[in-house]
Formats: C-alpha cells, structure tokens, sequence
C-alpha cells in the first residue's frame, strides 16, 4: 500500500512539471506554480520566464530583444520570451509591465527624423525619414510623413507636436562661415571651407552642401553629407576647386545651396569664383585696351556725324551707351596701371559689348527729313570695316611669337641646314 502510494505522488509530479514546461497551442491559465525557475502567469500566451539573455534560457521558446538599453526589463542584452512563431517586436516603454509592440514589417520611430522596423521579431538598424519628412509618433508605432506646416500645432497634428514637448519643431539651418570670393590661376587649385550652423530647435539630418553655376567637374565636396546636427552645433563642408588649365578669364556667380531633412530647414548663399589671367597674359589684356579704344573712337567719330543730321529718337541712346563703354575703358585703363588685370579684363568684356550695342544701331540710323545720311549708304560697311581692321591686328598679336620663340625657330632651322 505505502509503494503505491508513492508511485501515485510521482506520476503527479511528472504530470505537473509537464504541463509547466510544455509549448501549447491554447492560454497558459495556471497561476503561481514555480518549477525549475519557469513562472507561468494568467492569461500570457507563450510567457515562461521575466526576462532571458538567449533562446536556449527560455526553454524552448524564442527570447525577444529591443534596440536600445533603456527599459525595466528588456533592453539590448535582456528579453522577453514567447512562442517560436511569434513574428513581432518588443519596446520597452520604461512603464512597469508594459511594452510596445510591432507588427513584422511595422516600424517604430525613435525620435523626429529616425525609425526602425520590425523584421520577424527582430529590429532593424536605425534609418532617417526621407528630406522634408519627419516620423509621426516619436518612441511609438508611426511613419515618416511630411508635416502639414513647420509652425502648425493644430488640428491633426497637436498630437504629434506634444510629443515633441509641447510646441512645433521650427527646423533650420544657416550657412555662417564662407569665403564672398575664390581667386585661382588656371591649372591651379584652391580649398574654401563652409560652414553651417543648426539655429533650430529639432534635429537635422541628411545635411548635404550644392553647388550651381559652375561646370560640376571643376569641384569636390567634403564630406556628400552630414548625417546628424543637433541644435546650437555646427559642423562644415570642404569644397576643393580644380581649375583646367585652359580656362578663360571670367568671373563665375555661384549659389550654395544647404538642403536637409526638411524641405523647408534650407540655406542659401553667394560666391564669386575668380578665374585670374595668367602673367603671360598681360601683354595681351593691354593690346585689347588699346584695340577697344580705338574701335570706341570709331563709334564716337560715326555718332558725331549723324547727331545733328538724323533723326534724333535714332541716336538718343547711342550716346548713353557710348559714354558708358568709354567709363569703363578709362576705369579698365587704370585697373591695368595698378595691375589689376582681371578686374580690367571684365571691364573690357563689357565695353566690347556695349561698343557692338552701339554700332548695330548706329547702323540702323535714318536721315533726317530733307537731309542725307553723311556716312552714305554704307554706314554698316564702314564699322564693320573697322572692326575687322582692329580684330585681325588683335588676333596676330596675340598669336605672334615672342622674341624668344622666333630666335628658338630660327637656331632650329640653321641647325636642320646644317645636317
């Protein structure tokens, strides 16, 4: 009788531990049992142990963790155990016994510009909303979405700013530190710095520095991007400038461009890229001094001709335009005294045009009544005439030989003869 008795209390032994211990299909509804340090809890599907540190501590079951170390219970190095077929993940929300979860596939945003998804119960690294976008529930289930406005705090999004502590997030971005202008020879190089500043009060992302109005292949930025700004810090950009030997004299306008995570946290700003002449140059800048103003005193000499015998609407802006041309090559004249020979060089460039300006209407100019065009019928004949005559010796000069390359020819060819 008393052998029997003991072979009944083990078979309800064995009974009870294999129904702590079993993965079931249905609700675990035992309560209090502790056996081999497996606590069951009412209604908790799948729950075996408080917290685990890997599959083989839940008994069978699959330890699930968060993704970060905050938590009072699961965190990146602790987790919550549950069936094996459980697709979702675990957030702790540093509220006792409650947890977020996410549907496999979900995602979760950690704070206004990142988030995560859920990947079979497992979370995915961090990613940033796309450029303008922000993530609508900050530490909670939610999307990247664009918001309505920068400074709207109503409506369908008063729930979404109070997350954020109570106000709209006025994100934005100034470029505080560049250089107004960029002075480089052809065939050289030159690094300017730019610098940005988050004046916000949200975090920025995905910061990057454009630049237009320049061939795109003359410069480097570095780094692309910035991933990160916090508000009130700052960081910078590294632009290098390669200029291609062969590049023109010229002043180019450029326009940086910072752009972020926001559509509207942008900034803006100016630069003059200066391309230099070289010195061998100079020469030619004061020989197209000198040809310009000589074609200027052929317009003036041809405007003086028609002023008192033409009609005066025809010549009434000729003079303006001639005069301005003449400012600007006297200007040029003294820039070339001081040696500032780009400065003259633009000059130039515009007095060519203006000058051009003139002589097309001047061409165009009709006699008063009564009276006969003094330069004949072939006003055009006659500038074009003279611009040819300046362009042509312009063109030798420029492409003459030096001194020094001539007696270079002439020692080779004696020395050719020679052999």
């Amino acid at each position: 009788m008393q052998k029997a008795s003991l072979v009944l209390i083990f078979f309800a032994v064995l009974a009870l531990t294999s129904y702590s211990l079993a993965e079931t299909s249905g609700t675990i509804n035992s309560t209090g049992n502790s056996i081999n340090n497996t606590i069951v809890v009412t209604g908790l599907f799948g729950y075996t142990v408080n917290t685990c540190t890997s599959n083989a501590t839940c008994l069978g079951y699959q330890c699930f963790f968060d993704f970060d170390l905050e938590g009072l219970v699961i965190t990146t190095t602790t987790g919550l155990c549950n069936q094996t077929t459980v697709t979702n993940c675990y957030h702790d929300t540093n509220t006792a016994n409650s947890f977020t979860l996410v549907a496999n596939g979900g995602t979760l945003c950690v704070n206004t510009t990142t988030y995560r998804t859920c990947n079979s119960g497992t979370w995915l690294g961090l990613l940033y909303c796309p450029s303008g976008q922000t993530c609508s529930n900050p530490n909670g289930p939610g999307a990247c979405a664009i918001p309505a406005s920068p400074n709207d705090n109503s409506g369908s999004n008063s729930g979404y700013w109070s997350a954020l502590g109570g106000g709209a997030p006025t994100p934005k971005i100034n470029i505080t530190s560049y250089p107004s202008k960029i002075d480089v020879l052809p065939g050289n190089s030159t690094n300017a710095t730019v610098t940005v500043k988050n004046t916000g009060n949200v975090t920025l992302s995905s910061i990057a520095l454009s630049i237009s109005g320049v061939n795109n292949a003359w410069y480097a930025i570095t780094p692309l991007s910035l991933s990160i700004l916090s508000p009130g810090n700052s960081n910078f950009f590294v632009i290098k400038f390669v200029i291609p030997n062969d590049t023109e004299t010229k002043s180019y306008a450029l326009t940086l461009s910072v752009t972020t995570n926001y559509t509207y946290g942008t900034a803006s700003a100016s630069i003059a890229l200066n391309i230099l002449p070289k010195p061998e140059m100079y020469a030619a800048i004061n020989k197209t001094y000198e040809n310009y103003t000589a074609l200027l005193d052929i317009a003036e000499r041809n405007l003086s001709l028609l002023e008192n015998r033409s009609n005066a609407d025809d010549v009434a802006g000729v003079r303006s335009i001639i005069n301005d041309a003449r400012t600007k090559i006297n200007t040029a004249g003294s820039l070339i005294q001081s040696n500032d020979y780009f400065n003259a060089k633009l000059l130039l460039d515009d007095a060519k045009n203006l000058i051009d300006a003139a002589n097309r209407q001047l061409a165009q100019v009709r006699p008063a009544a009564g009276t006969t065009n003094p330069l004949g019928d072939n006003t055009l004949l006659y500038i074009v005439a003279g611009v040819v005559a300046i362009i042509v010796v312009a063109v030798a000069y420029l492409f003459w030989p030096s001194r020094g390359e001539r007696l270079s020819k002439q020692r080779g060819e004696r020395l050719f003869k020679k052999k």
